[in-house]
Protein backbone atom coordinates (compact mmCIF):
# COMPACT_ATOMS: atom_id res chain seq x y z
CA UNK A 1 0.00 0.00 0.00
CA UNK A 2 1.39 3.60 -1.08
CA UNK A 3 1.93 5.97 1.34
CA UNK A 4 1.78 9.57 1.14
CA UNK A 5 2.92 12.54 3.52
CA UNK A 6 2.62 16.16 3.27
CA UNK A 7 5.62 17.28 1.50
CA UNK A 8 5.57 14.27 -1.19
CA UNK A 9 1.49 15.36 -2.11
CA UNK A 10 3.08 19.39 -1.84
CA UNK A 11 6.18 18.74 -4.10
CA UNK A 12 3.69 17.66 -7.10
CA UNK A 13 1.20 20.36 -6.82
CA UNK A 14 3.85 23.15 -6.59
CA UNK A 15 3.93 25.03 -10.35
CA UNK A 16 7.23 25.69 -11.84
CA UNK A 17 7.72 27.14 -14.83
CA UNK A 18 10.36 27.13 -17.95
CA UNK A 19 10.56 30.72 -20.09
CA UNK A 20 11.85 32.90 -22.31
CA UNK A 21 13.13 35.90 -21.83
CA UNK A 22 14.39 38.95 -24.71
CA UNK A 23 15.73 42.35 -24.67
CA UNK A 24 13.73 45.13 -26.60
CA UNK A 25 15.52 44.28 -29.45
CA UNK A 26 15.29 40.47 -29.91
CA UNK A 27 19.02 40.08 -30.14
CA UNK A 28 19.22 37.12 -26.98
CA UNK A 29 16.89 34.91 -25.92
CA UNK A 30 17.55 33.86 -22.23
CA UNK A 31 16.21 30.64 -20.78
CA UNK A 32 15.31 29.84 -17.63
CA UNK A 33 13.15 27.58 -14.80
CA UNK A 34 11.51 29.02 -12.36
CA UNK A 35 8.96 28.61 -9.16
CA UNK A 36 7.87 32.55 -8.94
CA UNK A 37 7.50 34.31 -12.33
CA UNK A 38 7.10 37.85 -11.21
CA UNK A 39 9.81 37.63 -8.71
CA UNK A 40 12.22 36.16 -11.68
CA UNK A 41 10.89 38.99 -13.98
CA UNK A 42 11.35 42.03 -11.17
CA UNK A 43 15.00 40.16 -10.67
CA UNK A 44 15.83 40.12 -14.84
CA UNK A 45 14.54 44.10 -14.71
CA UNK A 46 16.06 45.57 -11.76
CA UNK A 47 19.85 43.70 -11.67
CA UNK A 48 21.91 46.04 -14.38
CA UNK A 49 23.61 44.08 -16.76
CA UNK A 50 22.68 40.64 -15.85
CA UNK A 51 23.11 38.70 -18.90
CA UNK A 52 22.57 41.91 -21.43
CA UNK A 53 24.70 44.51 -22.25
CA UNK A 54 22.30 47.33 -21.64
CA UNK A 55 19.23 48.38 -20.04
CA UNK A 56 16.97 45.66 -18.79
CA UNK A 57 14.19 47.24 -17.97
CA UNK A 58 13.09 46.72 -20.94
CA UNK A 59 13.36 42.94 -20.56
CA UNK A 60 10.18 41.04 -22.09
CA UNK A 61 8.76 37.50 -20.79
CA UNK A 62 8.31 35.95 -24.13
CA UNK A 63 7.36 32.63 -23.59
CA UNK A 64 6.84 30.20 -20.65
CA UNK A 65 5.09 27.12 -19.88
CA UNK A 66 4.39 25.58 -16.45
CA UNK A 67 4.63 22.07 -14.94
CA UNK A 68 3.63 20.07 -11.96
CA UNK A 69 5.74 17.15 -12.71
CA UNK A 70 9.46 17.89 -11.89
CA UNK A 71 10.87 15.17 -14.29
CA UNK A 72 9.28 16.58 -16.96
CA UNK A 73 10.04 20.11 -16.52
CA UNK A 74 13.87 18.86 -16.46
CA UNK A 75 13.50 17.11 -19.71
CA UNK A 76 11.52 19.64 -21.63
CA UNK A 77 14.15 22.33 -20.39
CA UNK A 78 17.20 20.15 -21.63
CA UNK A 79 15.19 20.12 -24.83
CA UNK A 80 14.46 23.70 -25.35
CA UNK A 81 18.19 24.44 -24.15
CA UNK A 82 19.59 22.39 -27.07
CA UNK A 83 17.28 24.95 -30.05
CA UNK A 84 18.61 26.86 -32.14
CA UNK A 85 17.52 31.30 -31.99
CA UNK A 86 15.56 29.88 -34.98
CA UNK A 87 13.60 27.14 -33.58
CA UNK A 88 13.52 29.01 -30.40
CA UNK A 89 11.94 32.40 -32.08
CA UNK A 90 9.82 29.90 -34.19
CA UNK A 91 8.56 28.46 -31.13
CA UNK A 92 7.83 32.08 -29.65
CA UNK A 93 6.11 33.11 -32.85
CA UNK A 94 3.99 29.74 -32.52
CA UNK A 95 1.86 31.67 -29.38
CA UNK A 96 3.16 35.00 -29.24
CA UNK A 97 3.14 36.21 -33.08
CA UNK A 98 3.92 39.94 -31.71
CA UNK A 99 6.25 39.40 -29.21
CA UNK A 100 4.24 40.94 -26.77
CA UNK A 101 5.68 41.02 -22.78
CA UNK A 102 3.29 38.21 -21.45
CA UNK A 103 4.57 39.14 -17.95
CA UNK A 104 0.92 41.66 -17.80
CA UNK A 105 -0.55 38.41 -18.31
CA UNK A 106 1.19 36.51 -15.44
CA UNK A 107 0.39 38.65 -12.57
CA UNK A 108 -3.05 39.28 -13.59
CA UNK A 109 -3.57 35.46 -13.41
CA UNK A 110 -1.97 35.30 -10.39
CA UNK A 111 -4.30 38.15 -8.96
CA UNK A 112 -7.20 35.54 -9.62
CA UNK A 113 -5.47 32.71 -8.44
CA UNK A 114 -4.96 34.17 -5.43
CA UNK A 115 -8.72 35.14 -5.35
CA UNK A 116 -10.35 32.19 -6.17
CA UNK A 117 -8.24 30.60 -3.10
CA UNK A 118 -9.62 33.25 -0.90
CA UNK A 119 -13.30 32.15 -2.12
CA UNK A 120 -12.44 28.52 -1.70
CA UNK A 121 -11.30 29.47 1.66
CA UNK A 122 -14.37 31.36 2.58
CA UNK A 123 -16.41 28.67 1.31
CA UNK A 124 -15.04 25.97 3.19
CA UNK A 125 -15.04 27.43 6.28
CA UNK A 126 -19.32 28.52 5.77
CA UNK A 127 -19.81 24.96 5.10
CA UNK A 128 -18.49 23.98 8.70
Amino acid sequence: MATFNRSNVHQLVEKRYIYFMTDRNRSAITIGISNDLIHTINAYRNSPSMFFDYSTSHMRLVYFEEFTNETLLHKRYEFLKMLTKAQKEKLIRSVNADWVDLSIGVDFEEILDINYSLRKIKINIAAC
